[in-house]
């Protein structure tokens, strides 16, 4: 997002106008044109600095929110992966018990 606003052709024509009437040595209509000229650069300065806050703020919060997604997604991925671990170990355990439990049969048949 750009840091420099674009003047409007309002603007640039006064700038141009206020040029002109100095060089026609009409200094105090020069003078009014730019006061006026800066009054509106001061608007569309606020305008353009308020719009571009607007969309920083708006990209953080997709941003934000992207991140977040991602975040949930890798928590779930973590908890299946855990679930499954806990679900493999429990099976493992039932063999090895289960085979304990055939060996000490077979000891003491």
């Amino acid at each position: 997002m750009p840091l420099v606003f674009k003047q409007s052709a309002e603007l640039l024509n006064l700038r141009k106008i206020q040029t002109n009437l100095a060089k026609q040595k009409d200094y105090q209509e020069a003078h009014q044109v730019q006061q006026k000229g800066n009054e509106l650069e001061e608007k569309e300065r606020q305008q353009f600095m308020d719009t571009r806050h607007k969309k920083i703020l708006a990209a953080e919060a997709k941003l934000m929110q992207k991140q977040q997604n991602e975040m949930n997604a890798l928590r779930k991925k973590l908890e299946n992966k855990m679930n499954e671990y806990l679900k493999k170990r429990e099976q493992e355990h039932n063999q090895i018990l289960q085979a304990y439990e055939n060996s000490k049969k077979q000891i003491e048949n």
